[in-house]
């Protein structure tokens, strides 16, 4: 009869673990449970769960994560969701009597009710700078960088101006939201084929042209990992092109630490944003793309750089309350309202 080995985990490479085996040896972990056990898959489980919620690495004295404004956010979303959708579903049905356009800027400011909600429940804190640069009676296509899930809450809350935005296809499947954005008329693009995606944004030209509303990007394609400015996708810049709409540039500033990509826990905390002036690009041709392409990154990293990570003494650091979510913001020419600033400095 074979003694029973015991080779603890650090002792033997993990492709000799098998053949150990087979031999009769347990594995054991340097706290003594035996590997593949159900205690040891336990302890590997538990030690995912407390690095997910408790974010160490991104933790500071001043905004630290918060469980329970998590908990509390998700359970805003839970109660929120349904009843924004089921708006959302009777404006939809009312399109044959007040027709797409209406029906589209309604389920816009339905969503725009959300998402404040959404800001508010997470605890932060928002600043808006430059809306003097927007003229409410026309329309634009916004750049801006993508930091975190909350880049879209922070833009289509905050902007006095009808606007649909491009949007993963993945994303029309995510329940609830999905529907929502479909009926708000937002465009799907499938990032893995191109000759649909290309059909995506030649519909989306067309409804901007026939139904005339705002367009907002973020030409990164994806959110950023460390919170820093990625390189342009020339896709979302040609078809700003195309539109013929002038290009605002727009910088989402303090999202990344708030909730960033791959995190399940917040930090609540102050954001901003900060809206450039208009670049009229009616000059410029597919062949200057390129330029075009440069000049919308320079100008979004420009208002990136006069975030300085915190909080200025001008910055708004009081929540939307729940109940205020509810009262229906002013056009952009109107500054005195919650969480909105003049801009001091001037983008070129």
């Amino acid at each position: 009869r074979r003694s029973r080995i015991v080779v603890l985990e650090a002792m033997a490479p993990a492709a000799a673990h098998t053949k150990l085996k087979k031999q009769g040896a347990v594995c054991m972990d340097s706290d003594g449970l035996e590997k593949g056990s159900v205690m040891h898959h336990w302890k590997a489980f538990s030690r995912f769960l407390l690095e997910k919620m408790s974010r160490k690495k991104r933790e500071h004295e001043k905004y630290p994560c918060s469980v329970l404004q998590t908990m509390w956010l998700y359970l805003v979303m839970a109660v929120s969701t349904p009843l924004i959708l089921g708006l959302a579903i009777f404006a939809f049905l009312l399109r044959p009597f007040i027709g797409i356009a209406r029906q589209q800027k309604v389920t816009w400011g339905i969503q725009r009710l959300w998402m404040r909600m959404l800001l508010s429940a997470a605890g932060a804190a928002y600043t808006i700078e430059g809306l003097e640069n927007l003229d409410k009676d026309k329309n634009y296509v916004f750049v801006a960088n993508h930091q975190s899930n909350f880049d879209p809450p922070l833009f289509c809350g905050m902007v006095p101006i009808f606007n649909i935005g491009m949007a993963k296809d993945s994303l029309f499947w995510t329940p609830f939201f999905g529907l929502s954005l479909c009926a708000a008329g937002s465009i799907f693009i499938n990032r893995k084929d191109h000759e649909k995606a290309m059909k995506s944004c030649e519909h989306c030209v067309h409804m901007i042209k026939t139904y005339p509303r705002s367009l907002f990007i973020c030409p990164e394609g994806t959110r950023s990992r460390d919170g820093s400015l990625q390189p342009f996708k020339k896709g979302g810049i040609i078809l700003a092109m195309q539109t013929g709409l002038p290009i605002v540039p727009v910088a989402i500033c303090g999202t990344h630490e708030l909730l960033p990509r791959g995190s399940a826990t917040l930090c609540p905390r102050p954001v901003k944003m900060i809206i450039g002036k208009p670049i009229d690009i009616s000059g410029y041709t597919f062949e200057d793309r390129d330029t075009v392409c440069e000049m919308a990154h320079s100008q979004v990293r420009a208002l990136l750089s006069k975030w300085t990570g915190d909080v200025s003494p001008t910055d708004n650091t009081e929540v939307e309350s729940l109940l205020h979510c509810f009262k229906s913001p002013p056009g952009p020419e109107v500054l005195d309202w919650h969480g909105r600033r003049k801009a001091h400095a001037k983008t070129g």
